[in-house]
């Protein structure tokens, strides 16, 4: 019998699978402004409560870049919806 559990990364903190994080990185390329945690809050996606700033920084150290916090955070959670792909 083949496993149906999903595997799950730590993205800032919280757990997600593979498709919480690319619902995530849809939420936040729709969303206008500048904020991260409210747009996925409103959606009910479990990654409003990551750490977003630790994970902008991070990726922001990955690139070289001084990019704004939303962006580098939309990298960031690309980057490791494939590391979370089974």
């Amino acid at each position: 019998m083949a496993s149906t559990q999903r595997k799950t990364v730590e993205v800032g903190g919280v757990r997600a699978t593979s498709a919480q994080i690319r619902e995530a990185v849809q939420i936040l390329t729709a969303s206008a402004g500048i904020m991260v945690k409210q747009p996925l809050a409103k959606a009910g996606n479990p990654l409003a409560e990551c750490e977003y700033h630790s994970l902008a920084n991070e990726q922001r150290q990955i690139e070289g870049t001084a990019s704004q916090t939303k962006p580098a955070s939309i990298r960031a959670l690309e980057r490791l919806a494939a590391e979370a792909y089974v």
